[in-house]
């Protein structure tokens, strides 16, 4: 690690994913407090495909899957194990996407990042989402993030 960047030299491999988890289920912000059941839940393991392209492309069908024959009020709930133990957990709205993004799950975490680090440099509660922000970016920069090993994660 490069301690003066906190950032990994460019030599260090990343903590690849060993599974992914997915969840769809109503929306809860809509459905107040009543349960909320998991509608349809699949769970992709590093151990059934060649590589983490193939893990990660499997969860991404997946959510394209979902997204174009889901109801506006679901949402999809993702939990990604890693080989180190950490884990990244988050949720995001199934709606048909708007871009032919391939990397729909990657996507939605570097851009998840992007909107933390802005909401830091705003908000007046800043140190409690600097502290978001910081875990997320080390995570970002540690732990394989999609498929393509060769991808720049950008730093705040």
């Amino acid at each position: 690690m490069n301690e003066a960047s906190r950032r990994p030299d460019e030599h260090v491999t990343k903590f690849q994913a060993t599974q992914i988890s997915l969840g769809r289920m109503k929306d809860p912000a809509k459905q107040g407090r009543s349960p909320n059941p998991i509608l349809e839940a699949v769970i992709i393991r590093a151990e059934e495909h060649e590589d983490q392209a193939s893990l990660w492309s499997q969860a991404n069908a997946v959510l394209r899957r979902w997204a174009q024959s889901c109801h506006p009020d679901e949402i999809a709930e993702f939990v990604i194990l890693y080989e180190d133990g950490e884990k990244y957990d988050g949720s995001v709205k199934l709606s048909p996407p708007e871009t032919e993004e391939r990397e729909w799950l990657e996507h939605h975490i570097r851009t998840f990042h992007t909107t933390m680090v802005e909401q830091a440099k705003r908000s007046k509660r800043q140190p409690h989402f600097q502290e978001a922000v910081d875990d997320l970016s080390r995570l970002l920069s540690t732990h394989q993030i999609g498929g393509r090993l060769d991808q720049e994660e950008t730093a705040p």
